[in-house]
């Protein structure tokens, strides 16, 4: 039984560590992101925290939209049965704060379906490329960038 106490209390002084942000960070919906993650390590299993640490410094950084949703989406296969709340909200999260745009200047694809329908972003690509998309347009020219207001 104290070595649960003890381990309760390393992941608390862990997780309060994480909440200091870097002051380099945009505030907004990446420090929620961020917030979400963190809130999980307590619920999940020790052999996924790497993927959640990577997962968190891409949303903080915002450098590899793609890597950051490939993470989500294999994270979510592992643990969103377990955490299905806080997954649900930074599913929700993710899919109103980036878009997928097919090529400069063209519509973009909002990503709130695409992130509970499919597995990876291959599948995602699959999808996009076999939809109905106009004749001009090219799914094979696309990039995930962040929503700005």
């Amino acid at each position: 039984m104290q070595f649960e106490i003890e381990s309760h209390d390393y992941i608390s002084k862990f997780t309060m560590r994480m909440t200091t942000s870097p002051q380099n960070i945009t505030p907004g919906w990446r420090l929620d992101a961020a917030r979400i993650i963190e809130q999980l390590f307590p619920s999940i299993d020790t052999q996924h925290w790497d993927l959640m640490l990577d997962l968190r410094e891409l949303i903080l950084t915002g450098k590899d939209w793609k890597k950051a949703l490939n993470l989500f989406l294999e994270l979510r296969q592992v643990i969103e049965c377990d955490c299905y709340l806080p997954m649900y909200r930074l599913r929700q999260l993710l899919g109103s704060s980036l878009r997928l745009e097919l090529n400069v200047g063209e519509p973009q694809i909002t990503l709130h379906s695409l992130l509970l329908n499919h597995k990876s972003l291959e599948s995602i690509h699959r999808a996009v490329h076999q939809s109905d998309l106009p004749k001009n347009l090219s799914a094979r020219a696309w990039r995930i960038t962040e929503v700005t207001t």
